[in-house]
């Protein structure tokens, strides 16, 4: 009685008698083996590279330590921009605005910069600085952060030379310069941070002298170097 091959140890190859349109067909019983272990040495890759970036594997960001309180809006510090426009150190609580949800964290916080500058004919220039932190708990923001790196806050679309890349803040930052102010928006995990001077003129004198004309708008981009000085100061403080 003929009975069925036992099979024991690895596979060998193997070469089989029965000839079909003149051809000798082969098995390759190792080398499938091959492939299927190099398969999953790159799919461990894979996974390790998404532990490595995300913590643990769970598909969520590295919130890199941020924390966002009802009173974070105190300790904000605006010491660059406050010396070089209202000549005096500023960390002063502003209008703030707090929303905490299972999908993201955000916080506003709008700060009046100095009591302005009387200009002729009454007219005073004021300076506001609003501060935007974002906490992204279920995706990660950074493809958004990048395909959005030419748009304002108010929703603005700029030319590309509008824009310009900041070193060694975060992961990746972007200075947007426009006649409504400038902006410094910072990547960093999860978190995306954004420090908005905005400087506009008001007519405080008597109605009846008010002229047609209005002076021109302040030029905010000769702050950049505070803006990107007082985001370098923030950033550790909203991790504490």
């Amino acid at each position: 009685m003929i009975t069925e091959p036992e099979l024991a140890g690895d596979f060998e190859e193997i070469e089989t008698d029965e000839i079909v349109g003149g051809a000798k067909p082969k098995t390759r019983a190792k080398k499938t083996w091959v492939w299927a272990l190099g398969g999953a040495v790159v799919a461990s890759a894979v996974w390790g590279s998404a532990f490595f970036a995300y913590g643990w594997g769970d598909g969520k960001p590295d919130l890199r330590g941020y924390k966002l309180r009802k009173n974070s809006c105190e300790s904000i510090p605006l010491k660059s921009v406050g010396v070089a426009i209202a000549k005096s150190d500023y960390a002063v609580a502003g209008e703030s605005n707090l929303l905490k949800d299972a999908a993201l964290e955000r916080l506003r916080c709008a700060i009046p910069l100095g009591p302005g500058y009387s200009g002729s004919d009454s007219w005073v220039t004021r300076y506001d600085v609003e501060v935007t932190v974002t906490l992204h708990k279920g995706f990660d923001p950074g493809a958004e952060f990048e395909a959005r790196r030419r748009v304002t806050d108010r929703g603005l679309l700029l030319s590309p030379d509008s824009v310009s890349a900041v070193e060694n803040l975060g992961e990746k930052a972007y200075f947007l310069i426009n006649d409504e102010g400038a902006e410094l928006h910072v990547l960093d995990g999860g978190a995306v941070i954004s420090m908005r001077l905005s400087g506009y003129q008001q007519f405080e004198g008597d109605p009846d002298k008010l002229s047609s004309e209005s002076p021109p708008m302040p030029d905010v981009y000769i702050y950049r170097a505070a803006i990107i000085s007082d985001m370098s100061d923030l950033i550790p403080k909203l991790k504490r």
